[in-house]
């Protein structure tokens, strides 16, 4: 979809208020994604309650396409989405923390 990556990783405080508190920290988080060297950049993630993603975030970083995967956060990605920059993709059931936690969890020899 473009010629450079960048990930915008959300706060910890914002992840614990629309589902619950990461295992991983912030910096934690962003580093694990470093790691993958997919990324040309990894970014803190302007706040969704309250904030949006502003022109100047936009601009400051060189954004020229928005990809989320899934619905809503319309309000969130208003500038996206009024520079006509803003795509959507299905979002991809599978693994991610709430099954890994699940998981362990479900375990019998921890």
């Amino acid at each position: 979809m473009g010629d450079r990556l960048i990930v915008g990783v959300t706060p910890d405080d914002h992840a614990a208020a629309y589902k619950r508190r990461p295992v991983l920290s912030l910096e934690e988080r962003m580093e694990t994604v470093r790691a993958t060297g997919l990324a040309d950049l990894v970014v803190e993630c302007p706040t969704m309650f309250g904030a949006t993603l502003t022109v100047d975030f936009l601009d400051r970083h060189g954004i020229g396409l928005v990809v989320y995967a899934g619905t809503g956060w319309e309000a969130f990605y208003r500038a996206a989405i009024e520079r006509g920059i803003m795509r959507r993709i299905p979002y991809h059931e599978g693994i991610n923390t709430s099954t890994v936690i699940a998981r362990i969890r479900g375990r019998d020899d921890l």
